[in-house]
């Protein structure tokens, strides 16, 4: 895919103006795009006004041209503005790129080169959290009561974590007899530094006016305020939908109900219809359109409030919202079917007779809709002029700075674009005008007679190409599926709404000269809402006296609940998820006091005893050696929480739980101080330079003491670092300790690398293992493995029989897998006789790891 050609990490090495040399600007931006579609800038303070930076997601796009492949990269949208660039690439798609020139017509040409990543290890982020303290209470020494007498067991040392200026031991806690759900959220949140999953609005409300007084707890009421905040936004989005939803089943109703009536209503005309029929078609006609307004509308506010909003939304809570809105896509793309369904209905069951009279209905109907169509584009036409008259250019100031330079040749560039585009607009409103006005014209020239035969005629074309849209129509919920990807609908939903929310702000800015058109659009669409609409996009001033009649006011009320509430819970849109998660330990000020508690040993109360060889030689240590003893205070019930061992050995009451002290073996201080920072502060800090020999002993301790999220870690780090010396001991290791991430890379590595199954350390690893390297070597062979023609039997049996050279006899298994050999060879008896000997069964079963139908592939293939 072209995608993958430009994903990763890219510097800009070298910045040129077009038609210029020797120029500075972007040397040193850094931008790095990901398979989601995201891009994220690393910019200095000095260029972040520089439009592109506020652009956060890309597309690709390819174009196949004699000389090679074109492709452009488009960053989108500031302020409706999609910045591209292009790069020629004369190579296969597939192959990588180290270096690219990127242009960008009309602004400048970039370099930019590839860099090397360093391997980001998802395990390193994940929360930081001591909830469990507070969930079971172990070693509490603070209680506290809520208004409901329920009790509160906690931690004095926790809560001064981030309640640093509260009293917690004072005779009387300042946050007794509380409501139960505001004193367990505030617990929580000192216990996580985020906010339950049980929270609703009025406990958020509560919590914000309790606290108020507690500045420690200041971000506590922010993230109280937030929720409330998401929550809110929430209910807008969802209301908009709906009601966009609603609006369209209501224009499905009107063609629904119409052909209803009409069944009843069969013969009683001359027609074979009711008199007032024609008449009231035209009615659902101009309901129909008097609803769609009022959806497009809908559609504005829902483009307005999200770009609105999203500065203040992070990257999860803005994807939230576009993944509730690729789910409401289906059901949308239903209900215009659906709509278009209804419309064929109600025209391909007409007569000829029936189609005549509507045909005559209709002229007089037509002359009046091209006057009101005239008079509306010849408004919007009048007022694009005016529009156009006051868009100028940036102006550019003399001995401007680099930062302000770029920012302003930017967006000189981007209002230019605008500029023609709005000119290109105006110029088909100018055309389709005069086509209007020809139109009117031809059309009041004709007889009454030719009127009704043009009319009629242009009705049958109607309904024919109407079949065939249906066609298309039908077929587009499975072409959606298949070929937009979420990252492509990602683009379009922020490259759309951007676009949006820049007209509108183009619009407000013109407000006074589009005032005339919009109030005669309001007059015509006869919908309060849509006008309210207008109001809150700030496009519309509206006297209080003045009112529009809503024509379907009442005919709303009968229309029954729209079916799509009852798929309202296809997707569970949620804005407030990502409070409910701590903060990662980078980014957590529970860590980082944590971590502080524990290099300043305030508050210790137990101690751990490192044990460690004495590295002096003297005549004990050759003797039988001895051991330094040293000495770590930590505290108890922080460690509880943060590894399961020491909680329970902690609880146990054996020896470590009443003297508060556990014993440490066949480690250094260092590395156990080093464990311990883990637990306190959820990270390895970067500074400490520990050597691969360091990260496998920690590796060591993570898996002795049960702390996997520190033994992802270091496998992660160990992975980086595999090579041909490290790979067999790395895999021996990680097989041993059942370090997956570790064992997987490692036996990868030696498929890529076969030499390593010729040396001597191979032949120590388990049989299994070595069956299970030869089955991965198969599976990924190098370039310049040994390659098989016929079948891949041929390899099977070549890697069997290098394994089978190493497998000497029955005796060097362990004891306890005897019994399942003699079962799986009786199992080969069974199938093929006596047509092997015991030996060869021995040592195709090995081979296979006793696994029945691998044995048997391998004999048929070992000869």
């Amino acid at each position: 895919m072209a995608v993958r050609t430009f994903l990763g990490t890219w510097e800009v090495t070298k910045f040129q103006y077009e038609n210029e040399s020797d120029t500075k600007g972007l040397e040193g931006v850094r931008f790095t795009l990901d398979e989601l579609g995201n891009v994220d800038w690393v910019v200095g303070a000095e260029l972040s006004n520089v439009p592109l930076f506020a652009c956060d997601t890309y597309e690709v796009c390819t174009t196949r041209t004699c000389v090679g492949i074109y492709l452009r990269l488009r960053f989108g949208a500031f302020a409706g503005h999609v910045i591209e660039f292009s790069c020629m690439q004369h190579r296969g798609l597939s192959d990588k790129m180290d270096q690219i020139v990127l242009f960008c017509n009309g602004w400048c040409q970039m370099h930019c080169n590839r860099i090397a990543e360093v391997k980001h290890n998802d395990a390193a982020d994940i929360p930081f959290s001591l909830l469990p303290a507070l969930e079971e209470g172990y070693f509490k020494d603070v209680t506290i009561t809520s208004a409901n007498k329920k009790q509160f067991e906690t931690h004095s040392i926790i809560l001064q974590l981030l309640g640093d200026s509260i009293d917690w031991c004072a005779p009387q806690s300042p946050l007794q007899c509380l409501p139960e759900n505001v004193l367990g959220t505030i617990l929580h949140f000192l216990y996580s530094e985020c906010l339950p999953s049980s929270m609703d609005d009025t406990t958020a409300e509560q919590v914000i006016q309790a606290i108020s007084t507690y500045e420690c707890l200041n971000k506590l009421s922010d993230s109280c305020r937030n929720f409330l905040k998401n929550n809110a936004l929430k209910k807008q989005v969802i209301e908009l939908v709906n009601e966009m939803h609603a609006s369209i089943n209501r224009v499905i109703e009107h063609f629904v109900n119409f052909n209803s009536a009409s069944s009843e209503d069969l013969g009683k005309g001359p027609n074979g219809w009711a008199e007032e029929s024609p008449g009231h078609l035209c009615y659902i006609i101009k309901q129909a359109l008097r609803d769609t307004a009022v959806v497009c509308a809908k559609m504005l506010l829902l483009c307005d409030l999200f770009c609105k909003r999203k500065s203040e939304l992070t990257r999860e809570e803005r994807n939230e919202i576009i993944l509730y809105a690729n789910s409401r896509v289906p059901i949308l793309v239903t209900q215009v079917l659906k709509f278009f369904q209804a419309i064929k209905r109600t025209f391909s069951g007409m007569t000829p007779a029936q189609r005549q009279e509507i045909a005559m209905f209709l002229v007089p109907e037509i002359e009046s809709i091209f006057d009101t169509l005239t008079a509306l584009v010849r408004d919007t036409n009048k007022a694009m002029v005016k529009v156009l008259e006051l868009l100028a250019p940036h102006q550019i100031k003399q001995n401007s700075d680099a930062s302000e330079l770029l920012s302003r040749t930017l967006c000189n560039l981007l209002h230019s674009r605008e500029i023609l585009k709005c000119r290109t607009l105006q110029e088909i409103v100018s055309g389709t005008l005069e086509a209007l006005m020809s139109k009117k014209e031809i059309f009041n020239e004709m007889t009454e007679t030719q009127k009704i035969r043009t009319v009629t005629r242009n009705f049958d074309q109607l309904i024919e190409e109407l079949t065939f849209f249906l066609i298309q129509l039908e077929e587009l919920p499975s072409a959606l599926d298949d070929k937009l990807e979420l990252s492509e609908f990602k683009f379009c939903f922020k490259v759309g709404t951007s676009k949006v929310a820049g007209i509108l702000e183009t619009l407000v800015k013109h407000r006074k000269v589009l005032q005339a058109l919009l109030m005669h659009v309001c007059e015509l669409v006869q919908r309060d809402t849509f006008m309210q609409a207008l109001q809150k996009l700030d496009l519309l001033e509206v006297p209080s006296s003045s009112t529009v009649v809503d024509e379907a006011k009442e005919e709303r009320k009968r229309i029954s609940t729209p079916k799509h509430q009852q798929q309202q819970q296809s997707y569970k849109f949620n804005l407030v998820n990502t409070l409910y998660v701590p903060p990662t330990a980078k980014h957590s000020n529970l860590a980082k006091r944590s971590l502080d508690l524990f290099k300043t040993g305030t508050g210790t109360d137990m101690v751990f005893e490192v044990l460690s060889p004495n590295n002096q030689e003297d005549e004990t240590t050759q003797d039988g050696g001895s051991e330094e003893s040293t000495c770590i205070k930590a505290h108890r019930v922080i460690v509880a929480a943060r590894c399961d061992w020491f909680r329970r050995a902690l609880q146990s009451g054996m020896r470590e739980s009443i003297d508060r002290k556990i014993i440490i073996h066949d480690t250094s201080p260092f590395l156990f101080r080093v464990f311990l920072e883990y637990l306190y502060g959820g990270r390895i800090e970067e500074s400490l330079g520990l050597s691969t020999e360091q990260w496998s002993d920690l590796l060591l301790l993570s898996d002795r003491y049960e702390v996997d999220s520190l033994k992802q870690v270091c496998e992660g780090i160990l992975q980086a670092s595999i090579d041909m010396e490290s790979a067999l001991y790395y895999l021996s290791m990680a097989d041993q300790f059942n370090a997956r991430i570790l064992r997987n890379a490692c036996i990868a590595f030696i498929a890529q690398n076969q030499e390593l199954t010729e040396s001597e350390l191979f032949y120590e690893l388990p049989i299994a293992l070595q069956a299970e390297i030869f089955d991965s070597v198969w599976s990924h062979p190098p370039n310049n493995r040994k390659t098989y023609t016929d079948t891949p039997d041929e390899a099977i049996a070549d890697n069997s029989k290098k394994l089978h050279s190493r497998i000497c006899s029955v005796e060097d298994l362990p004891s306890q897998d005897t019994a399942r050999l003699q079962q799986c060879i009786l199992q080969m008896r069974d199938i093929l006789g006596d047509t092997a000997s015991h030996d060869i069964l021995v040592q195709v079963v090995l081979a296979a790891d006793y696994d029945l139908c691998r044995a048997i592939n391998y004999f048929y293939a070992r000869e």
